[in-house]
């Protein structure tokens, strides 16, 4: 998640896991950010305020605050939730083969599942529905829950 930091776009304390900065490119110079202070970044790493973009700053508020440090010390990852799960996910599956002739085989495969998502979750995949205390998502082949 975006720290309180990189959110006002001070990016001078972001690191990536091997724990070497993580440059960011002004992409107004065309030049190439390699090392930091370089005339393709920001100075200091930080993105001045008036080139945030006000759309950008209010989607960010869609993602929470960290809240958790990596206990392995590799920067993977600094947030964590525990949710209830009120209803099972569930997976349904329907194949149905017929053999038109002996040489002739033909089978169709549908695929549903179904994940509730409580709308408490800090996720954007949840829908802000006022009133709702969750939202059925369903996919064709739902890869990862965000």
């Amino acid at each position: 998640m975006p720290t309180a930091l990189e959110r006002t776009g001070d990016y001078s304390q972001s690191v990536n896991p091997n724990g070497s900065a993580i440059l960011i490119r002004d992409p107004s110079t065309g030049a190439a950010c390699t090392a930091s202070g370089g005339p393709g970044c920001f100075a200091g790493n930080r993105v001045p305020a008036s080139r945030i973009s006000a759309i950008g700053a209010a989607f960010l508020n869609h993602f929470p605050l960290p809240n958790f440090n990596d206990p392995t010390g590799a920067r993977q990852y600094n947030f964590q939730f525990q949710g209830t799960q009120t209803q099972p996910r569930q997976d349904k599956i329907l194949r149905v083969d017929y053999n038109a002739s002996s040489r002739d085989t033909l089978f169709v495969r549908l695929i549903q599942d179904s994940l509730k998502i409580p709308a408490t979750a800090p996720s954007l995949a949840r829908c802000r529905m006022t009133g709702a205390s969750s939202r059925t998502v369903t996919t064709i082949r739902r890869l990862a829950a965000l």
